[in-house]
Order: C-alpha cells, then sequence, then structure tokens
C-alpha cells in the first residue's frame, strides 16, 4: 500500500451547500485523513493524505459533490 498528498481546490457553487461535512464524510469512508477550508473567494480547499487508491477515489467524488453543489 503506498501512500501519497494531494493538495486540492474546488470552485463553484461549494460554500453554503454543506460541501466541507460531505467531503469529511467521504475522507473518513476511505479512510483517508486531511484538511478541508473555505476561501475567501467562494472555493473550498484542502489537502488528503492517505492510500494512493483512496485518496484518487476521493478527488474523483470531489469532481460531483453532494447534491446542492455546482462545481466548475
Amino acid at each position: 500500500m503506498s501512500e501519497m498528498a494531494k493538495r486540492f481546490r474546488v470552485t463553484g457553487r461549494v460554500q453554503g451547500v454543506a460541501f466541507r461535512a460531505w467531503a469529511q464524510e467521504e475522507a473518513r469512508a476511505l479512510g483517508v485523513r486531511g484538511a478541508i477550508y473555505n476561501e475567501p473567494r467562494g472555493s473550498v480547499a484542502g489537502v488528503v493524505i492517505g492510500d494512493a487508491d483512496n485518496v484518487s477515489t476521493f478527488l474523483a467524488a470531489l469532481e460531483d459533490g453532494p447534491p446542492a453543489a455546482v462545481v466548475a
């Protein structure tokens, strides 16, 4: 199992739609860890660390986000 770390930034309608809470649940389910925060210009950013396959799965999930989000 190889571990990796990746930074990410998600833009679009991602604040005020429970994006961070949703992402935290996705991360827990995949067994990855890291940090996520709102940025002043309306995006969400962070870092994820864990098994390379699970990190890739997490990053792919960010492309859709929760139902209320509109990821650009």
